[in-house]
């Protein structure tokens, strides 16, 4: 045996020493960091059970488990047809397998294990949950020495568990992952952090980043988060329930200047691209944008809930929103903001053309891409519908950021269109002329040639 495999057997070992055992019953997955940043996962399922499909059935998972996973012992084997399936050998009570971090960048959302420095990773549950009808799920997160475990925005330094019922585990299997609804009740749509890496408290939740995120940055990241939690928190007049969690890290991996994410437990990714910017002034505007984006995501899609099949609406009122709150606090000009607006407003047309919003295809994967731009400008151009207003200025933030229309008190969902008021979107004028609205209320807006 090498000495490589040899290390890896004595680690397998001391965590099964180390490691709580599963109750009867139910199926445990726990995670942690191994000494050299690589994420080790172990199953340990009930007794008798030998084959656990597991619950992703993505193209995805054909990456992760054939190319970023592999078995740590001999206990188990990895089949990645017609959906992964991890099959224990006899004798075996549980198997581990090893994930080595990767940005995949294939939407850049829920990354399936990243690195956060050199000894700490950020997972998605999404691509290790499993779902044994009849039985419960159980999932353990261990920190290991001096690192601590962040799950729901909590930081810990002892283990920690979280307990899905029969019932829950069931619903899911039923459901298949058709509906969020499916991905919540097996707690598959969360971010966790385990490791060692850079950490401080901020008013409501904690930061927690990567030592290579140069200085400017991180202070635009750091105080853009506490100046629009704060400030959305008394336009909403609620904060989130709970303590949050954001993560910051780098990686030349990032195709674009920056890409997050926002998951259920108030989990929130940030990751940047490591070339050093050179534009500096610009760099900071785009991360307090990117900033402000996200943390708005924490209110539409968390305090309240939107319809998750039209992304358009929440990730649109996120870019909104994001425009307006560097507009309230000085970090833009009005100028910008309109040429902002006629971007978003040409790019929605140009997707939507003469189809109402409502009709198009649902989902991220429909017919016609949904950047933000295009986001941004078809939330503005319902809006327009629904104020049947005009203005030559963008709206005061103050006045702006009410609970639109669209968003309903989580967890309840938007169940058909409506054309109710909406505060928080006024101003809907193009350099090309105002925009003009109908006896029903609609407005055009020419794209640009």
């Amino acid at each position: 045996m090498s000495q490589l495999k040899r290390g890896r057997a004595c680690l397998a070992l001391a965590w099964l020493t180390l490691a709580g055992a599963a109750s009867a019953g139910e199926l445990l997955i726990e995670q942690r960091v191994a000494d050299d940043g690589a994420l080790l996962v172990r199953y340990t399922p009930p007794e008798g059970v030998r084959e656990l499909p597991l619950f992703d059935r993505s193209q995805t998972m054909a990456i992760v488990w054939g190319e970023m996973a592999t078995p740590l012992d001999s206990c188990a084997t990895i089949t990645l047809k017609p959906r992964v399936t991890l099959q224990l050998n006899e004798g075996c009570t549980s198997a581990t397998f090893r994930i080595t971090p990767r940005v995949l960048s294939r939407r850049a959302t829920y990354e399936p294990a990243f690195a956060i420095g050199p000894s700490a990773v950020m997972s998605y549950t999404g691509y290790y949950a499993a779902a044994l009808p009849g039985h419960a799920l159980r999932w353990r997160w261990v920190p290991g020495d001096g690192a601590r475990a962040v799950v729901s925005g909590r930081v810990a330094t002892q283990a920690v568990d979280r307990a899905i019922t029969a019932e829950q585990v069931a619903f899911a299997a039923k459901d298949g992952g058709n509906t969020a609804a499916g991905w919540a009740a097996l707690a598959a749509n969360e971010y966790s952090f385990l490791g060692k890496a850079a950490q401080e408290s901020l008013p409501g939740g904690v930061l927690i980043y990567d030592g290579k995120l140069d200085a400017a940055r991180l202070e635009a990241v750091r105080s853009t988060l506490g100046s629009v939690t704060a400030r959305l928190a008394r336009a909403y007049g609620v904060m989130p329930a709970d303590a949050w969690a954001v993560v910051a890290s780098v990686s030349s991996a990032v195709r674009s200047t920056y890409h997050g994410d926002v998951t259920a437990g108030r989990m929130m990714s940030l990751r940047f691209n490591d070339t050093p910017p050179r534009d500096l002034t610009n760099a900071l505007r785009q991360t307090r944008w990117f900033v402000s984006h996200e943390v708005t995501h924490w209110w539409d899609t968390g305090v309240f809930r939107t319809d998750m099949d039209r992304p358009w609406i929440h990730e649109g009122h996120a870019d909104w929103m994001a425009g307006l709150l560097m507009l309230d606090a000085g970090q833009t000009d009005t100028a910008t903001w309109r040429a902002d607006m006629d971007t978003a407003l040409n790019n929605c047309q140009l997707a939507r053309r003469d189809r109402p919003a409502a009709t198009l295809p649902t989902g991220f994967n429909a017919t016609i891409p949904m950047p933000a731009a295009t986001s941004r400008g078809c939330w503005s151009n319902r809006c327009a519908r629904a104020t049947r207003h005009r203005s030559t200025s963008p709206p005061a933030c103050s006045a702006a950021a009410r609970r639109p229309s669209t968003l309903r008190p989580s967890p309840a969902g938007l169940t058909a269109p409506r054309r109710a008021p909406c505060a928080a979107c006024c101003w809907t004028r193009s350099k090309a002329g105002s925009a003009r609205s109908s006896a029903t209320g609609a407005m055009s807006s020419k794209p640009r040639s």
